[in-house]
C-alpha cells in the first residue's frame, strides 16, 4: 500500500500524486480510493484499506477494546465509552438501573445488604450493524468497608487475645509502668468483664 499525497484544489475536486509544477509525476498503479471524514488510526487505516475487514469483524474488535477495569469488586462510578474505533457508537443499558445506570454512575447497597450483581450491556454500532457484548458487574456493599477485626479480649475470666495477631494482656497497677493490681472479673453484657478497681490497670501491647 502506497500513501499518496491529495490535495484538494476546490470543494469535491482533489488531484493524486504530483499537481505542482515542482512535482515529479506518479508514475504507478493506484487500486483503490477511500475518503473519510475523520482522522484514522494506523490500527484503523490496516483494518479497513489493507484487511478489509467486514463489519461484522470491525464489531468485534471494538468490543474486544472495550475495558472496564475490575468489575468484580464495583465501589465507584465507571467510565463507559460511548465511542470507538471505525466511527463505532456504543450505548449501555443495565440490569438494575438502581445499583448502576447506563452513566455508569454507581450506588452501593447500604450496610447490612448484599453486595448487588449488575449486568450491564454495550451495544456497538457501525453503520446498520449491531454487536452486544455483555459484563457482569459485582457492585460491593457499604459494608465492604468495614473496618477488620485485628484484636479481641472477651475477658472470659482471662486476658488471652483470641485473634493470636497481639500478645495477652498484663494487670498493672493504677498507672502505666507500676507493679500491682487485681485481676477481677464480674458479669458482663456478653460473658464476664474485667473488674478494674480503680488501683488495677490492663496493658495491652498493640501495634497496628
Amino acid at each position: 500500500m502506497v500513501l499518496l499525497p491529495i490535495y484538494f484544489l476546490i470543494a469535491s475536486v482533489f488531484g493524486l500524486g504530483g499537481v505542482n509544477y515542482w512535482d515529479l509525476p506518479f508514475n504507478g498503479l493506484i487500486d483503490q480510493l477511500a475518503v473519510y471524514d475523520t482522522n484514522l488510526s494506523l490500527d484503523e487505516i490496516i483494518a479497513l484499506d489493507i484487511e478489509q475487514l467486514s463489519n461484522a469483524e470491525l464489531l468485534t474488535r471494538v468490543a474486544d477494546q472495550i475495558n472496564l477495569g475490575n468489575i468484580s469488586a464495583v465501589t465507584e462510578n465507571i467510565t463507559l465509552p460511548n465511542a470507538g474505533d471505525f466511527t463505532a457508537v456504543i450505548t449501555w443499558s443495565s440490569s438494575d438501573n438502581t445499583s448502576v445506570n447506563h452513566y455508569g454512575q454507581v450506588t452501593r447497597p447500604e450496610v447490612g445488604e448484599p453486595d448487588s450483581n449488575v449486568t450491564l450491556t454495550a451495544t456497538i454500532t457501525i453503520g446498520a450493524e449491531q454487536l452486544t457484548r455483555d459484563f457482569e458487574l459485582v457492585v460491593k456493599s457499604l459494608d465492604a468497608e468495614s473496618s477488620a477485626l485485628v484484636a479481641h479480649y472477651s475477658f472470659d475470666n482471662h486476658l488471652v487475645e483470641s485473634t493470636a495477631n497481639f500478645s495477652d494482656a498484663n494487670i498493672i497497677g493504677a498507672m502505666i509502668g507500676t507493679v500491682g493490681g487485681n485481676e477481677s472479673y464480674s458479669a458482663g453484657v456478653n460473658g464476664q468483664a474485667l473488674y478494674l478497681d480503680g488501683n488495677t490497670g490492663g496493658f495491652l501491647y498493640l501495634m497496628v
